[in-house]
C-alpha cells in the first residue's frame, strides 16, 4: 500500500528538483533501520522535544518516503533537514494521516472482538 503526492519546492539531488514522492507503511525492519539511523545523529545537548520530534519523524521517513530519481540512501535524516521545506513536511505529514485512513484495519474493530496476541484481532 502507498499514497502518493507532490511535493509544492521539492526536493533538490544533483542540481534537479524532484515534486513527486510516494509513502507506504512503516515496517519493523524499517523503524529499526530508522532507530539505528538516530544513533548516528548527534544532536546538540539540550535540544527541544520539538527538534527532537522532527528528527525522529525524519529518521522514520528515510524508510517509508520514496522519490523517484533519488536513490534511497541519499534520503538520510540530513539531507531531509537540510533540504526539505516545511510545507513539504506537511504534505507528507498528510499523506502518512491518509495512508492510516486507507488502511484496511483502520476502524474495523467491533466492540464485540477483542485483541490476541500481537494485536491480531479475535472473535
Amino acid at each position: 500500500m502507498r499514497v502518493t503526492g507532490q511535493f509544492t519546492f521539492g526536493l533538490e539531488y544533483q542540481g534537479k528538483i524532484y515534486c513527486d514522492y510516494s509513502v507506504r507503511p512503516l515496517t519493523i525492519g524499517g523503524e529499526l533501520a530508522a532507530m539505528d539511523a538516530l544513533e548516528q545523529v548527534a544532536e546538540p545537548a539540550g535540544s527541544s522535544e520539538v527538534r527532537q520530534t522532527i528528527v525522529e519523524t525524519l529518521a522514520y521517513w528515510t524508510q517509508q518516503l520514496t522519490v523517484p530519481g533519488i536513490p534511497a540512501e541519499a534520503l538520510s535524516i540530513s539531507f531531509l533537514m537540510d533540504n526539505l521545506a516545511s510545507e513539504d513536511y506537511q504534505a507528507i505529514l498528510d499523506s502518512i494521516e491518509c495512508l492510516r485512513v486507507k488502511s484496511p484495519a483502520a476502524g474495523h474493530v467491533n466492540t464485540s472482538e477483542k485483541s490476541g496476541p500481537s494485536g491480531q484481532i479475535t472473535k
